[in-house]
């Protein structure tokens, strides 16, 4: 799954470079094409193993959301309602925590903040839709801007408290 999200933050990554104070015309354009393009690539190697349980099975980016189709090797039937939502809580909150760390492992010529302003100025988002291993739909994880500054911050806050 780190391969997968690697590959996504590093494609966001390039092309915040792009940016200039607004994102125009035909820099949209280019940037919403190269998100459609890796989309292909990945789809082409699909079903994707993530691990011993997940797979990848597609991706997809239309309307500046990137949607992302995961099936599980488990038989998720005998559990509640209850107990998947808290198994999607625990999963966005994983997802939080692993883009931002992608970013401070890099050396950029952007800072987070203008990572967040670019994510914002585009309204990109990332939807997770989870399926168990009967393919039923376990549920979906969104997340936007507002969720990657979240976790960054945190990440910036534990990295203070340990100097």
């Amino acid at each position: 799954m780190k391969r997968i999200i690697y590959t996504l933050i590093s494609l966001l990554l390039i092309n915040l470079s792009l940016q200039a104070e607004t994102i125009k015309g035909q820099t949209k354009e280019y940037i919403k094409q190269q998100w459609i393009d890796m989309c292909k690539t990945i789809n082409q190697q699909c079903p994707i193993p993530v691990d011993e349980y997940t797979t990848l099975y597609s991706v997809t980016f239309y309307n500046w959301t990137m949607t992302n189709v995961y099936h599980f090797k488990l038989d998720l039937s005998d559990l509640s309602r209850a107990e998947k939502d808290s198994l999607l809580l625990e999963t966005k909150r994983y997802l939080k925590e692993s883009i931002p760390s992608i970013y401070f492992k890099g050396n950029y010529n952007f800072n987070i903040a203008e990572m967040v302003a670019f994510m914002k100025e585009l309204a990109i988002k990332f939807k997770y839709v989870l399926f168990d291993g009967n393919k039923k739909l376990i549920g979906l994880i969104s997340f936007d801007y507002r969720d990657f500054q979240q976790a960054s911050n945190s990440i910036i806050r534990k990295k203070n408290k340990q100097k």
